[in-house]
């Protein structure tokens, strides 16, 4: 038949050399015995074509190919101007722009006449069977091309028992990690359509989730055909979930995994095509985790390839990933991971010259300073719009009752009060939850791009809707973490700082990190940040020393440093805490009574070379001794042969304030 000769031809035309020594034909009565092979086509061009092409004079094949196919083309529509190639342009050599696209719309062509031709008879089954073997087949040539001789020979031998697309996915049904041997002939399946390849994508996903068949699936060409089909089948939302959760575990957890993140950010285009899968489904939860989930594994400690994922755009899609599919907590935590990841793009490997090795750095740091500062500007609208929100349903569930207005959420509010278990306020079941997950993963996000305090004075607005948050989520470790964490860099190490640490103070934020602190006493992390916070808000003002009072910080900060005795760097923000809070008699006598002394000099003992533990120390105990009884318990705490030790052979400033010390007993020692 004419279609079953164009398809052969256009086959012959798109394969650059033999990949197997027996041709299986695609279609047309079975040839006579002893018959040339070719001659069921009847068509002596189709059978000279195939003769050459069997005995490697393949431009000749072609050639005839062509020529066949050329006469096989139904004449010209009315208007349509004529072809002199199967194209419509002049002929190419091989190798060329004008032979590449030739080939191309050759193919193209030729499945717009089988879906005819067969349409035409009434005979779709056959069609689906010529399409599933032609795919096959030009894929089997393509990665012959690109040296995966496994996997193009194992699509050559399959392509036979491709009759349908059940034929070919039937055994994906009851497919297992453990099904290894499996791997050729799924990996083989993702050349064949966006049906077939989509069932396929989940069970590479599926066979990947062993750490151990990675290499073969990568071996298999799975690589290179999942990473094609992400790129290709842009809106089937099961192939591109399961395609990027493939390419993520693909570039982790084996030996193979740093070839393959080159591959696919060097010239497998994979950081674009999880890039359009990111814009392609922006509320599809799956595609947004799995897709922020590659470009992690991309990313980290892989600076090219973070330098690539930031010139697609990743740090705003991480973003809107979070804000649109922010109440699924995987997906926001896989889009703050990837932000993480991201941070190492400014660095340049060591084979680069010095001065070059500054130029890129400069220039990345600065694109990347540009994002992060465009980042915390996203978080603040999306923070102050879920802030909005609440406060919005906190209006509504009070109207009438002619309540004083305020700008918060009122823990005492049923609107506003999170549910045991995060669920709903009242006339929003569940709604709650989607709040503290998107606003948790809004936070963690903000909490990594303020790492840079170069951008801090930017993002002081941040601090209103920050403490909001705080106090509508008492108790949510995340929430609270990342929360505090952000407070303790927008009141440190930036020009901007003191207006910060005034926001702070006027938004409530010194009650919600005393309250922060009672309500996760076991959480280090976050004592720490909190009691950050608290010593950068409380430096320079009394009356915020005495709002962290009231907030209870104090007796917080002293089980803090009972609790975690041996963490040296937690003992000395404890100390620091405690030395701007115990600024007069009365407070300092009450750090006594619930046990501070004690913890102090514990701490000094325990930790006499870490850091500043020893000087801090020494500088709180000199403030005690401002009063004469606290001077007794000083002197009876042990810690005066440590200071005469130090004062003779410690660091300098240890050394300075033992003396310090030992001065306000002089005349009461020997």
């Amino acid at each position: 038949s004419s279609s079953a000769q164009t398809v052969a031809a256009a086959q012959m035309a798109v394969l650059p050399e033999p990949l197997q020594d027996e041709s299986q034909p695609l279609g047309g009565d079975p040839a006579p015995e002893g018959a040339a092979t070719g001659s069921e086509w009847r068509d002596e061009q189709i059978v000279e074509a195939i003769a050459k092409f069997q005995s490697g004079s393949y431009a000749e094949a072609q050639t005839l190919a062509m020529e066949a196919l050329t006469a096989t083309r139904p004449p010209t529509r009315d208007g349509e101007a004529p072809r002199s190639g199967p194209s419509g342009v002049g002929g190419g050599r091989p190798g060329s722009v004008t032979h590449a696209s030739l080939q191309s719309d050759s193919w193209r062509m030729a499945l717009d006449d089988l879906a005819t031709a067969h349409e035409d008879v009434g005979d779709p089954e056959r069609a689906e069977a010529l399409y599933l073997r032609m795919l096959a087949w030009r894929e089997g040539a393509e990665q012959f091309r690109q040296g995966h001789c496994g996997v193009s020979e194992q699509l050559f031998k399959k392509s036979s028992e491709y009759n349908s697309v059940e034929d070919a996915t039937w055994f994906l049904q009851s497919l297992r990690p453990d099904d290894g041997h499996a791997i050729p002939d799924v990996v083989g399946l993702l050349a064949l359509g966006e049906e077939v390849a989509a069932k396929a994508s989940v069970a590479v996903w599926t066979l990947a989730l062993r750490a151990d068949q990675r290499p073969k699936i990568t071996e298999s060409g799975g690589l290179e055909l999942i990473a094609k089909a992400v790129a290709y089948h842009v809106e089937n939302a099961e192939l591109q979930a399961a395609g990027c959760g493939a390419l993520r575990l693909l570039c982790t957890g084996h030996a193979l995994a740093p070839q393959n993140r080159r591959a696919l950010v060097s010239r497998l285009g994979g950081v674009e095509a999880l890039a359009a899968a990111l814009r392609g489904h922006p509320r599809d939860p799956e595609v947004q985790r799995e897709a922020c989930g590659a470009l992690r594994a991309l990313a980290v400690d892989h600076p090219a390839g973070a330098r690539r994922v930031l010139d697609a755009g990743g740090v705003g899609l991480c973003l809107e990933a979070i804000a649109n599919c922010g109440d699924d907590e995987a997906t926001g935590e896989a889009a703050c991971r990837a932000l993480e990841a991201l941070q190492c793009a400014s660095e340049v490997g060591s084979r680069t010259n010095d001065a070059a090795a500054e130029n890129v750095e400069a220039m990345v740091e600065g694109r990347l300073r540009e994002e992060r500062e465009a980042g915390l500007r996203f978080c603040e609208e999306q923070l102050l719009a879920q802030v909005a929100t609440v406060a919005g349903r906190h209006q509504l569930a009070g109207a009438g009752g002619g309540g004083d207005e305020h700008s918060g959420p009122d823990r005492n509010c049923a609107a506003c009060r999170p549910q045991p278990g995060g669920g709903g306020g009242a006339g929003r079941p569940g709604g709650a939850s989607g709040d503290r997950a998107t606003q948790q993963s809004l936070l963690c996000a903000a909490a990594l791009l303020l790492e840079d305090d170069s951008v801090r004075h930017r993002a002081l607005r941040l601090v209103e809707p920050v403490v909001s948050c705080m106090q509508a989520f008492p108790g949510q470790m995340k929430i609270q973490v990342a929360a505090c964490s952000i407070l303790a860099k927008l009141t440190s190490s930036h020009l901007a700082k003191d207006e910060a640490v005034v926001r702070v103070a006027k938004s409530g934020g010194l009650g919600a990190l005393g309250l922060a602190m009672r309500d996760l006493p076991c959480n280090p992390e976050l004592q720490l940040v909190a009691m950050t916070a608290v010593t950068n808000a409380t430096k320079n003002s009394n009356e915020n020393k005495t709002l962290g009072v009231k907030a209870g910080c104090i007796p917080s900060t002293i089980s803090t440093m009972r609790r975690f005795p041996k963490d040296a760097k937690l003992q000395e923000q404890a100390i620091s805490a405690l030395t701007n809070l115990c600024d007069t008699v009365g407070r300092s006598q009450a750090c006594a009574r619930l046990g501070g002394l004690e913890a102090i000099v514990e701490a000094i003992r325990r930790h006499l070379n870490a850091g500043h533990i020893t000087e801090l120390g020494f500088i709180i105990l000199c403030m005690f001794c401002d009063d004469s009884q606290l001077r007794q318990h000083v002197a009876k705490s042990g810690i005066l042969p440590i200071a005469k030790t130090l004062s003779k052979s410690g660091q300098r400033d240890a050394q300075r304030w033992a003396c310090e010390l030992l001065k306000e007993f002089t005349g009461t020692l020997e």
